[in-house]
């Protein structure tokens, strides 16, 4: 390594890109803007712009060859990938300096870095400082004394070293925007739609056993100052930035964030930028919250509201450590974002430790009764290297099951062709087992989820006959599936069930969770099973077929459980359910005859209203 010459340093953080657009690599803009303003001899340091694409391995090895440290920060979306680089780094340069940090990264690090030999050091939590101090000490690798550090001595022998206390003046750390760390790569990539990351705060209160945030930023929350703040936001309009994700993990939850979100409609407003802005709701500060959403979604900047529950049954949360928002003020969130028009969704998790199968089933029972109509987004639960769930004692205590399974992302080209950038397939941990749920209850819940997406949620396929027969008898959805899935039967439902139970055992041995389909203009990409099996039916014809075995189910559940709707109810429901997915298929206005006021009564039951249904011929007219 050079020792009077100025050190390359090149960082890399591969993005995940969004809809053909990428996201601006923050992680390595904090650490270029930190040196930068405290370095004792800025001089000393040359910055090469950060690499943030997918690019064949080889394609991105040239572009480090010229550094004297690298830098990696590593994500569930970018480990493996940012591993094989940087093997092939040493392999190419044996003498430059590689350094990993992010949330993927071990805490505990002794057994990764003897795993990837190449890996020189391991900066853990809060990184800028550690960075700048790591690089004052080269070129001698001594790194004895420096804080949040592991790495393995001349000897073999790993060396790790407590984290410093976290800062509590935020002014410290000089935003990337505001020190014109991306201004190179925009100006390099004129073309190209960026999505910015956006800290307004960094901490969080709580401590979820399946989330790493809490316990690795200590629980306190602290403020970044508003002017940067503000300084920012002027900076995403002036760069035309296309949306801005707020990384924050409760939005909201300090007084000044509604000024904020009110600042962002504004510059909105009069630059036309940014298009949108993505928060993640505090569960606290109900109130606060629901302004902010007010606002946003007013403006356009957002679309739909997150109200997360992860799970509602109180053994689950007992053990996962969270506190919930109550079913009241959940209900009363449904009810007065309702009146101003503004979707929701709810998150639950499949297979929290504390969740069987028969809670899991009432959860979503639960959850739609209180008024989550619009969308339940089901997610497995992933480990996280270093949240409190993957830790021995934790996996121990409630028997966890794992299966490591590829990552991939939703829509996402599938590609099988070498030096693209996908010959590196990166890897997540998925719970499919506990000591309250086999890995056969693991199986039927996940079925039961897709069921649910397929047929009530995502495009409300069958939601229409499916709330009739809940509104008007009375039926709980908990029972109304647990009668599908005994009844369900058909040439087109038969094959469907089937399918979906080979797929949920073949995700347990380490199947990724989506399908490869056909998207748009007859893309190979990677699908949600919902939506694969969709496309299937929709292509292949058979979506009549489809509709009319489901009116023989639900009429086979009815009769199963003694329950009774009026004579040609469920068959119009269907029918009118058929026709609107063929609309959303295929938009053409239609007409349908009624002999009820079915309609109103599917809207007031939405609403949590309690219609009456009246039997008088209408025609019901769409859109």
């Amino acid at each position: 390594m050079r020792v009077t010459d100025s050190l390359i340093v090149r960082l890399v953080q591969i993005n995940q890109p969004l809809l053909r657009q990428n996201y601006l690599p923050y992680a390595a803009g904090l650490l270029q803007a930190y040196v930068q303003r405290h370095a004792p001899a800025l001089s000393r340091y040359v910055f090469m712009p950060p690499l943030y694409q997918r690019l064949p391995l080889q394609t991105m090895l040239k572009e480090l060859l010229l550094a004297d440290l690298v830098g990696f920060s590593c994500y569930v979306w970018n480990s493996e990938y940012s591993l094989a680089l940087a093997h092939l780094l040493k392999q190419a340069k044996p003498e430059i300096l590689i350094v990993f940090g992010g949330p993927h990264v071990p805490d505990r690090a002794d057994d990764f870095l003897k795993a990837y030999p190449w890996v020189d050091a391991c900066v853990h939590g809060e990184g800028e400082a550690v960075f700048l101090a790591l690089l004052e000490r080269l070129p001698s690798r001594d790194w004895h004394g420096l804080p949040g550090l592991s790495f393995l001595d001349a000897e073999g022998g790993f060396q790790s070293t407590a984290q410093s206390e976290r800062s509590r003046n935020l002014e410290n750390f000089p935003s990337p925007y505001l020190a014109g760390v991306f201004e190179p790569l925009l100006k390099a990539q004129p073309s190209q739609a960026w999505i910015a990351l956006w800290e307004t705060n960094r901490g969080c209160p709580f401590s979820c056993s399946f989330c790493d945030w809490g316990s690795a930023t200590q629980s306190k929350v602290i403020q970044f100052p508003e002017a940067r703040l503000k300084g920012e936001i002027a900076w995403f309009a002036r760069h035309q930035i296309q949306m801005v994700y707020c990384c924050d993990a409760n939005f909201g939850l300090l007084p000044r964030d509604l000024d904020l979100a009110e600042t962002m409609v504004k510059t909105a407003r009069e630059q036309r930028f940014p298009k949108s802005f993505y928060v993640q709701n505090t569960k606290n500060a109900t109130e606060r919250a629901f302004q902010i959403q007010k606002t946003l979604c007013g403006s356009g900047l957002s679309q739909t509201v997150t109200l997360s529950l992860q799970t509602v049954t109180p053994e689950a949360l007992k053990q996962v450590k969270r506190e919930n928002i109550s079913l009241e003020t959940y209900r009363s969130l449904q009810r007065r974002f309702r009146a101003e028009a503004i979707p929701t969704y709810t998150d639950l998790l499949i297979g929290l430790p504390g969740e069987t199968r028969e809670s899991f089933a009432a959860c979503i029972s639960q959850v739609i009764a209180e008024g989550q109509h619009n969308q339940i987004k089901f997610y497995p639960v992933y480990l996280l290297p270093n949240a409190p769930m993957s830790q021995p004692a934790y996996r121990e205590q409630y028997a966890l099951q794992t299966v490591w399974q590829p990552y991939k992302a939703p829509y996402e080209a599938f590609s099988q062709t070498a030096g693209t950038g996908s010959e590196v397939e990166e890897k997540q941990e998925m719970l499919i087992a506990t000591n309250s749920m086999s890995r056969e209850d693991w199986q039927g819940m996940r079925i039961l989820a897709w069921l649910y997406e397929l047929h009530y949620f995502n495009r409300h396929l069958l939601q229409l006959p499916l709330l009739l027969m809940h509104g008007l008898t009375g039926l709980s959805f908990a029972k109304i599936f647990q009668g599908y899935l005994e009844h369900a039967k058909g040439e087109i439902t038969s094959p469907l069930l089937a399918f979906l139970r080979q797929k949920a055992a073949a995700i347990q041995t380490g199947e990724p969770e989506l399908c490869v389909g056909l998207w748009a203009q007859g893309q190979k990409v990677w699908l949600t099973v919902e939506d694969f099996l969709l496309t299937g039916l929709v292509s292949s014809g058979a979506l009549p077929d489809f509709f009319a075995e489901q009116e023989a189910i639900f009429a086979e559940i009815l009769s199963q459980q003694g329950k009774v709707l009026p004579p040609g109810l469920l068959s119009e429901a269907v029918g009118l359910a058929h026709k609107l997915a063929q609309y959303r298929l295929q938009p053409q206005p239609f007409s349908y005859p009624l002999s009820s006021n079915l309609w109103a009564v599917y809207q007031g039951l939405l609403r949590g209203e309690k219609p009456e249904l009246c039997f008088r011929p209408e025609t019901f007219v769409w859109p």
